[in-house]
């Protein structure tokens, strides 16, 4: 299936969605503040949350959701809204002193890199390099064929520059 029909609407299968899910993903997180309130924080951690728990793809699903109760994407220091009790999983990973993958776009990028890269590694593919850097030239400036015409930057084209 090509880009066109991706445009068109067609339902995707297989690859398609995949690469459309781990694109999603990284360009979300090449869109992400780099000092986001705690409110953003929770919702950053909340969706790649959701995504390991509802992937349509059953055993990328629950590979994904090990990774990520492994490696959680935030350490919880406080229920995500007034008078919710932080679920034992998630105080088990703060504990265990969990790494805040939430706290910045840089740390988010890098995070979610490490996560694809464990995906790669499983499926013998090529290693990403997990450089700051590169992760924001490919996911955030992007190419210029990546973009509507006239607009200088894949940030332009969503509005934020």
């Amino acid at each position: 299936m090509d880009a066109g029909a991706l445009r068109q609407g067609v339902l995707c299968h297989g690859d398609v969605t995949h690469t459309a899910a781990v694109a999603q993903m990284h360009t979300l997180a090449a869109h992400y503040p780099r000092s986001p309130s705690l409110y953003e924080q929770a919702h950053a951690a909340n969706f790649f949350r959701a995504v390991a728990a509802l992937y349509p793809c059953t055993h990328c699903r629950d590979d994904f959701h090990a990774a990520v109760a492994h490696d959680p994407p935030r350490r919880v220091t406080a229920p995500l809204h007034v008078g919710a009790a932080v679920p034992a999983p998630l105080q088990a990973a703060e504990a265990a002193g969990a790494a805040r993958r939430v706290e910045s776009r840089e740390s988010l990028a890098v995070w979610l890199c490490g996560q694809h890269n464990v995906v790669n590694k499983k499926l013998g593919k090529p290693l990403f390099p997990c450089d700051f850097a590169a992760l924001d030239a490919r996911w955030r400036t992007g190419a210029p064929g990546c973009f509507p015409e006239g607009a200088e930057s894949a940030a332009e084209s969503l509005g934020q520059e």
